[in-house]
């Protein structure tokens, strides 16, 4: 049996293998294994993605960023996507969290581990954190039995 789909439900078709839905606490698990993600935003039915590293805190995923046109768009539109993606052995991977994005008034209280876990942060302007509280979580997990792009 592929380790991929060990413990997963019952797989969905698609032209490259199985489409398997992951438990959420399976999709919380591939966050925290990974520090870099993709903030999707709309401003006037207009979408954004930004590369954010992050940490995942319970069912809260946290982010550092600055002054700027990101951070102007969540001041807008606090209604965000989050993903993350990984291609691992014979596959690869994809978490979404939808939920609402809230600035911090200060700094959250990390464990030394999710902390460290973060890139340092280059003192150019003031670190501002935001927390995105999850309303929903999808992880889907793709199986490829065929080389990517050939049939």
């Amino acid at each position: 049996m592929n380790p991929l789909s060990a413990a997963l439900p019952e797989a969905e078709w698609s032209p490259q293998g199985p489409v398997l839905e992951l438990p959420d606490d399976q999709s919380w698990e591939r966050l925290r294994e990974r520090s870099l993600g993709h903030l999707g935003v709309s401003v006037d039915g207009q979408p954004e993605i930004y590369p954010v590293n992050y940490v995942c805190d319970r069912q809260t995923v946290l982010f550092r960023t600055a002054a700027g046109e990101k951070l102007r768009d969540l001041m807008i539109n606090r209604r965000v996507a989050f993903e993350v993606d990984a291609e691992v052995e014979n596959g690869t991977w994809s978490v979404v969290v939808s939920g609402r994005a809230s600035v911090l008034p200060e700094e959250p209280p990390l464990s030394v581990e999710l902390r460290d876990s973060m890139p340092p942060w280059i003192p150019t302007q003031e670190a501002i954190w935001v927390c995105i509280v999850a309303e929903h979580i999808r992880g889907r997990q793709f199986e490829h039995h065929l080389p990517i792009g050939r049939i």
